[in-house]
């Protein structure tokens, strides 16, 4: 017998829904209703390392906005993010909702008129570094999951690269896919 269709997963089960626009703390607390709470590490202008510098098209030296913050999900940490975004971002994000422990950085840039068009995601299996496993309270070398992310406007310029490291032991990770349609 096949199974063809839809099926609705267990609200209890899923966790965050990596989409094309909607980020964990969306999904978290709007769709699950679930508690995350946010600390910022850092808010701040700099010279960017060469990845995301290149994704966002940033020239050599040029600095952009860095944006880094450790996430709890019902009081057990949950992820660490690092958001590079163009630096004309910072003075929509500094003073925002988005600094604010239960700040949701996606609505922040969405009402300041960077809607996210189209992004590409990337997500792997990696041992924590010891920076990141001091963060998220792990040992060092435990399996994280990486989510490395570029997201762009309709203009096809990109302005959020990030890149999340995620304890799956606390939070679990689906990727939701649809098809294009061609007509």
């Amino acid at each position: 017998m096949s199974h063809r269709g839809a099926f609705v997963a267990d609200p209890k089960q899923s966790g965050w829904v990596l989409q094309v626009a909607q980020g964990f703390f969306e999904g978290e607390v709007d769709h699950h209703h679930r508690d995350v709470k946010t600390r910022v590490l850092e808010a701040k202008l700099k010279v960017f390392p060469a990845e995301p510098a290149k994704a966002l098209q940033l020239a050599k030296g040029e600095r952009g906005f860095l944006l880094r913050r450790l996430r709890r999900l019902h009081g057990k940490v949950a992820l660490y993010s690092e958001n590079y975004l163009l630096p004309e971002l910072a003075t929509v994000v500094i003073g925002s909702p988005a600094l604010e422990p239960r700040g949701s950085l996606n609505r922040v840039l969405h009402d300041a008129g960077y809607r996210i068009s189209g992004a590409r995601r990337t997500v792997e299996a990696v041992p924590a570094p010891d920076r990141i496993a001091r963060l998220l309270e792990v040992a060092e070398g435990a399996p994280l999951l990486l989510v490395t992310s570029v997201s762009w406007k309709e203009d096809g310029r990109p302005f959020d690269f990030y890149q999340s490291w995620v304890r799956t032991d606390v939070v679990k990770v689906t990727v939701e896919a649809s098809a294009a349609l061609n007509e």
